[in-house]
C-alpha cells in the first residue's frame, strides 16, 4: 500500500460525520451546514460513547457544522481543516439525484462520464477535491509528534485517502462504501499502512 515517503507511525480514525436531514433525504450536501437528523443524534452518542474517554492527542475536523459539532465533543482541542471539507456539488446543492436529472440532463450525463474533470455543474471535479486531501494526507505522514489522530470528515476525502492508499484508481472511489457516522481505522507505519477496519458503524 503506498502511503508516499512517511517517518511517522501513529493510529488514525477517519470518522464520516453522523447523518444530518439532508442525507436522511438524499440531497446531495456538500458545502452547506447542515444538522443532525434523528437517527444522526443518535449515532453521535455512539461515537462518543466509543471512544470515552477520548483517547486522540490530536483532532482534526472539517470545518462543516455537522463534522465539527462531533469533533467538539471528542475534544477541546481541534484543528479545523478546509481541506478535509466535502466536494463542492455547485448548482446541484440540496437537490436530490431527480430533481438534478429533470434540471440539468446535460450536466449529469457530463457529470459522470467524467468525474475527475467535469466542472459542467458549477462545483469542484473529483480531482480538485484529490488534490486537497492528497496534500493534507501528506501533511500527516511528515509529523511525527502524535500518535492517536481522528478526523472528523466526509464520505469523499475518506474515499480519496483509500483509494491514494490502496492504489485504486480515483474514478472507482465510489467502491468504498462509507455511511454516515461510520469509522475507518488505520495503522500508519514507515512500512505502509495497514487498514483495521473500514466503514464500521
Amino acid at each position: 500500500m503506498n502511503t508516499d515517503k512517511n517517518n511517522a507511525s501513529f493510529h488514525l480514525h477517519l470518522i464520516r460525520h453522523p447523518q444530518t436531514d439532508w442525507n436522511a433525504a438524499r440531497r446531495y450536501q456538500g458545502v452547506s451546514d447542515r444538522p443532525w437528523s434523528p437517527a444522526g443524534e443518535i449515532r453521535a452518542k455512539q461515537v462518543v460513547e466509543k471512544f470515552t474517554p477520548p483517547p486522540f492527542d490530536h483532532v482534526i475536523c472539517s470545518p462543516r457544522k455537522h463534522a465539527r459539532q462531533l469533533a467538539s465533543q471528542l475534544s477541546n482541542d481541534i484543528n479545523e481543516d478546509n481541506r478535509w471539507a466535502e466536494i463542492d456539488h455547485g448548482k446541484w446543492e440540496g437537490l436530490t439525484y431527480q430533481e438534478v436529472s429533470q434540471r440539468f440532463p446535460d450536466t449529469v450525463n457530463e457529470r459522470f462520464a467524467n468525474p475527475r474533470q467535469c466542472k459542467s455543474h458549477g462545483g469542484q471535479n473529483l480531482d480538485e477535491l484529490n488534490q486537497e486531501t492528497t496534500a493534507a494526507w501528506r501533511q500527516l505522514l511528515r509529523q511525527n509528534q502524535y500518535q492517536n489522530i481522528a478526523i472528523i470528515t466526509h464520505a469523499t476525502p475518506i474515499q480519496m485517502v483509500l483509494c491514494l492508499i490502496t492504489g485504486l484508481p480515483i474514478k472507482n472511489y465510489w467502491q468504498f462504501q462509507i455511511d454516515c457516522g461510520s469509522i475507518t481505522s488505520l495503522d500508519i507505519t514507515p512500512a505502509g499502512c495497514i487498514i483495521n477496519f473500514c466503514n464500521q458503524t
